[in-house]
C-alpha cells in the first residue's frame, strides 16, 4: 500500500466518526417542527452527509480496508435522477451553471440497483460536470431506453476529455489536467463511481463526441417489474 493510500485510509477512518454524529444530528432536526425552507435545508444536509459517508466507505473499499455492501432492489430511474439534480442545484447556482433534464423514457422505468450508490454515482458525475463547465454553461442529464438497458448520460459544455486521457479518467488519484487548471478534487470520484456501477451489473464510460464537452454514460439493465414488486423510490 503506497503513502497516498495509507493517508486516505487513515483520513477516512478519522472522518467517519464526526460525520456519523452529523448524520445523527440531522436526523434529530428532521423530527422537529420546521418551516418549508428549513425542512429543505435539512433534507439537503442529510443527503450530502449520506453521500459523503458513502464516499468514505467507498474510499476504504478501494484501499481494501472496507467492503461496500450492495443492497440492490428495484429503483425508479426518474426519481433518482431528479433527487441527484436537486442535491447539486446549490453548487450549480453558485457556479453559475444551468441544469437541464432531458428524458426520452417512460417516467416509470426501473433498474436493479442500490439506490444510495446510484445516487452517489450521479452526484459525482453532476458535480464534475458543473466544475468543468464554463460559467453560464449548461449541464444536461438525459435518460433513454437502449434495448434491455437504461442509459443515463451527464453532458457538460467544458473542454471535454481527450481520447488519450479516456483510460486514465477512471484511475484512482489520477486527476488528468485538473490540477493545472485549478479545479479541486481528490481524483477518486470517477474510480469509485465506475466500481459502484459495475457492482450493480452496469457500465460507466465516456462517450466520444466531435464537439467540446464531455458525456459520461451510465448503463444499467432494465428491470421488468411484476405486480406487487417493492420499489425503492
Amino acid at each position: 500500500m503506497n503513502a497516498n493510500v495509507d493517508d486516505l485510509t487513515a483520513m477516512s477512518h478519522e472522518m467517519r466518526t464526526p460525520l456519523q454524529a452529523i448524520v445523527g444530528v440531522m436526523e434529530l432536526l428532521a423530527e422537529t417542527t420546521l418551516d418549508e425552507r428549513q425542512t429543505r435545508w435539512v433534507e439537503l444536509a442529510q443527503s450530502a452527509s449520506d453521500r459523503l459517508l458513502g464516499l468514505l466507505n467507498g474510499a476504504l473499499d478501494v484501499t481494501g480496508d472496507n467492503a461496500v455492501s450492495i443492497g440492490a432492489g428495484p429503483v425508479g430511474v426518474d426519481a433518482v435522477v431528479r433527487a441527484s439534480v436537486a442535491l447539486v442545484e446549490p453548487i450549480a447556482i453558485m457556479r453559475p451553471v444551468a441544469l437541464r433534464l432531458a428524458s426520452e423514457t417512460d417516467a416509470r422505468l426501473f433498474v436493479h440497483a442500490e439506490r444510495s450508490l446510484l445516487g452517489q454515482v450521479l452526484v459525482n458525475l453532476l458535480s464534475n460536470a458543473i466544475k468543468f463547465s464554463p460559467r453560464a454553461g449548461t449541464v444536461t442529464v438525459a435518460t433513454r431506453e437502449a434495448g434491455a438497458h437504461v442509459q443515463i448520460e451527464v453532458e457538460d459544455e467544458g473542454s471535454g476529455v481527450a481520447r488519450s486521457f479516456a483510460d486514465r479518467a477512471f484511475a484512482p488519484f489520477d486527476r488528468l489536467d485538473a490540477v493545472e487548471r485549478g479545479i479541486p478534487g481528490t481524483g477518486l470520484g470517477l474510480s469509485l463511481s465506475r466500481n459502484f456501477v459495475q457492482e450493480m451489473g452496469g457500465t460507466l464510460e465516456i462517450v466520444e463526441r466531435a464537439n467540446a464537452g464531455a458525456i459520461f454514460r451510465v448503463e444499467l439493465p432494465l428491470l421488468p417489474l411484476r405486480t406487487g414488486t417493492r420499489v425503492l423510490q
